[in-house]
């Protein structure tokens, strides 16, 4: 700890006031700010005989005969900067282990034992919890599964003809505050989707038939306009070239559109860094963030590292990074069991009893 920040730490017990000498790992920035020191203490090591993540080091070797120098120039380094190691984590001649939940071999980085048999180990699919559970945890090891969204397209195929109720229902809510609830049966299975687009086309019906009277006051807006999705007005545009009309610029709707492409009725974002992003609808984002976030293969993590692991699963919608920080608030078991910080909103002054 820097002497000049050490009366920044102080803090009072019942027998006498303290400080830090050495920055305590509970303070919200004790990760990076450790890290920018390992990057400067192993800056000529890093990437050619060591890699290095907070408290994580691995010394690797590209000669045999060069280890142990190796070894010696980073006890010297230690040293240097006055570290300490623990002696029971630390593991030398080692071929191959654990580094950063992957196992590092001479030859490759290979996926971990214990996430390999979660897979092996689930029992038979029953339901569509288990479908879901089972392409989580392949996500979690798809950079080393060739092809791994073609081997798992069958399970995307039962996810999208999952079966639900034949009886829909709606509710037209008018700019005015007028509700009125609108319900209707299908004469045939409908998949998630049907059902889907069976009440959205009864809801823009129901609307129309309403439009005329509601245009007789200027400050009432278009009724259709509230059944009207962000993917709605792209997916006409890809199908049938219509703008819509309350676009201000025409270029810059098509230049926005041309990032998305239609695959089997489905709509995509295209990715620079990936596969294609499938597009959801507001009403399916909650159940897909809350099965990454508190699925199997999740671990509660906070709102930037959800919104990355969303994409990593391959959806994508337009407040995807706000949605994932309003949802990792809103856990309760994050809550529960978040770091309690103990570094104080001021200044503590030490005071002399009398």
């Amino acid at each position: 700890m820097e002497p000049s920040d050490q009366e920044d730490t102080t803090f009072i017990t019942p027998t006498c006031i303290y400080c830090y000498t050495a920055i305590p790992f509970g303070l919200k920035n004790a990760g990076a700010t450790y890290q920018r020191l390992v990057n400067r203490m192993f800056k000529e090591k890093l990437g050619d005989t060591m890699e290095v993540y907070i408290d994580d080091m691995v010394v690797k070797l590209k000669k045999a005969k060069d280890h142990l120098k190796d070894l010696e120039d980073t006890f010297n380094i230690l040293e240097e900067y006055n570290m300490k190691l623990n002696p029971s984590k630390s593991h030398f001649g080692m071929k191959s282990g654990m580094f950063l939940g992957y196992m590092v071999t001479k030859r490759r980085i290979e996926a971990s034992l214990e996430k390999i048999k979660a897979i092996i180990d689930l029992r038979s699919l029953s339901s569509i919890k288990d479908i879901q559970r089972i392409t989580g945890r392949v996500v979690a090891l798809n950079r080393f599964i060739l092809k791994s969204s073609e081997r798992c397209k069958p399970f995307y195929y039962i996810l999208t003809k999952n079966k639900r109720a034949t009886c829909l229902g709606i509710v037209l809510k008018l700019p005015h505050g007028d509700i009125i609830p609108q319900t209707v049966s299908c004469e045939f299975d409908a998949t998630n989707n049907e059902a889907e687009y069976e009440a959205l086309i009864m809801g823009l019906q129901l609307a129309k038939d309403l439009q005329d009277p509601t245009r007789s006051d200027p400050n009432i807006q278009d009724p259709l306009q509230y059944f009207k999705s962000w993917i709605q007005p792209i997916v006409e545009y890809l199908q049938n070239g219509t703008i819509p009309r309350e676009e201000k610029s025409d270029k810059a709707f098509r230049m926005r559109v041309s990032r998305f492409v239609m695959i089997q009725g489905k709509l995509y974002r295209k990715s620079m860094a990936g596969p294609y992003l499938r597009c959801i609808e507001n009403h399916e984002v909650a159940e897909v963030l809350k099965d990454i976030h508190e699925g199997d293969c999740s671990n509660h993590t906070g709102g930037r590292f959800l919104c990355s692991k969303v994409l990593r699963t391959r959806y994508c919608w337009p407040t995807m990074k706000k949605d994932a920080f309003l949802h990792a608030q809103r856990c309760d078991a994050c809550q529960r069991h978040i770091n309690i910080l103990h570094q104080t909103a001021k200044l503590l002054h030490p005071i002399v009893s009398p």
